[in-house]
């Protein structure tokens, strides 16, 4: 289905689309509307709809809109054939598009700019469009300020700046928020507003503080987070080692670690180790650790949590039983990265030792269990 911004007699002007469809989609996340169609014949119930605004010039083009036909093709009053659609995903073009110009004239070619509305793709084409606007519509949340769900990319762009504040804040670098936030608007965040890109900042302050963790004190704690969306956050700040305790320290997290880990022969005895792990300083902040402490207390475990004893919930995909190395002492907390420092845990309890009540008495209880913590005599309350 398509749609010409340019001319209202080729069907709405944009304040129609506007009431009739943008107004509507942003208060429910769905529309019904009688869509004009040169295809009555064709037309099914359930087939899918693309909608397409067209245009010649410096008019841009693209697909805004997704849906199925939900009713017979009928003619109204105008004498002009529509069908009824139910529009499921929307972005007002005015705003952006899910597949832009120069995608979608790949995809299409130059069949939709030259037809009117109705045309028929093949399934192919249809395919390979789904696929596009899927990635772009990945994440979806009920708090949106705009008409365009938030996508992966663009939380990761805010997440990326916040970090980078971040440790020039750590630093003691001046930067100036309002500079940044304005960069994202003229760069890769284009569709988003000077408020919304503020909101997200203080979604992920809200993720950083509920996990324990130091955020920035400009970007206030924000609590409505959608449940897919602070998953994203969490999973991102754990993946890339950014987390200042020792979930930044699980060896299974960064993939590579877990390279070195799996190549690295141990010996009985345990290796040195490091007594003043190196701080890395980038985009990410945590602790180089050394994959021979890691591979060595894996070794001793044999498959079983240090804790419970049970064994491993699941092998990964070498086949080795999947246990966690946690150092007993923070790494954050000036703790050495050395086999007297670590065991490894199921990943149950390795969370239990982070977020339980009775995290102080779960260490306590594991260094007087195994005999090698007993030199972690300084061991805190984390």
């Amino acid at each position: 289905m398509t749609w010409n911004p340019s001319s209202k007699e080729k069907g709405w002007a944009y304040k129609e689309l506007k009431k009739y469809v943008i107004q509507p989609y942003t208060k429910k996340g769905i529309v019904e509307v009688n869509w004009r169609t040169i295809s009555t014949k064709k037309t099914k119930l359930g087939d899918q709809v693309f909608l397409y605004q067209q245009g010649k010039g410096k008019t841009p083009t693209g697909v805004f809109g997704r849906g199925k036909v939900i009713g017979p093709p009928i003619v109204d009053v105008d004498g002009k054939n529509k069908v009824k659609i139910q529009i499921n995903d929307f972005i007002d073009p005015r705003a952006g598009f899910f597949v832009n110009e120069e995608k979608s004239f790949d995809v299409l070619g130059k069949m939709v700019s030259t037809q009117a509305s109705g045309i028929s793709i093949s399934n192919n084409l249809a395919l390979e469009l789904n696929k596009i606007i899927d990635k772009k519509i990945a994440i979806k949340e009920s708090e949106n300020d705009s008409f365009i769900k938030w996508t992966k990319e663009e939380i990761t762009i805010c997440l990326e700046a916040y970090l980078k504040m971040m440790l020039k804040e750590k630093s003691g670098k001046p930067y100036t928020k309002s500079k940044i936030n304005e960069f994202l608007r003229n760069n890769q965040l284009k569709n988003r507003s000077r408020g919304s890109i503020e909101y997200r900042m203080q979604n992920i302050s809200y993720i950083l503080k509920s996990m324990g963790q130091p955020y920035i004190k400009g970007y206030a704690p924000l609590k409505n987070t959608g449940p897919v969306v602070a998953s994203f956050i969490t999973s991102y700040l754990i993946k890339h080692s950014l987390l200042e305790n020792d979930l930044a320290d699980i060896s299974q997290v960064n993939d590579e670690f877990r390279k070195k880990v799996s190549r690295t022969e141990v010996k009985e005895d345990p290796p040195e180790g490091n007594e003043n792990p190196q701080k890395i300083i980038g985009i990410q902040s945590g602790f180089s650790r050394c994959p021979k402490i890691v591979s060595w207390v894996l070794k001793q475990a044999k498959g079983r949590c240090d804790n419970c004893d049970n064994l491993a919930p699941f092998k990964d995909s070498k086949g080795k039983p999947f246990l966690e190395v946690h150092h007993v002492q923070w790494l954050s907390k000036g703790g050495k990265d050395s086999a007297e420092n670590a065991v490894a845990l199921c990943p149950n309890c390795h969370r239990a030792f982070h977020y339980s009540k009775d995290k102080k008495l779960l260490g306590d209880n594991i260094i007087k269990k195994i005999a090698r913590l007993k030199k972690v005599a300084d061991h805190k309350e984390n």
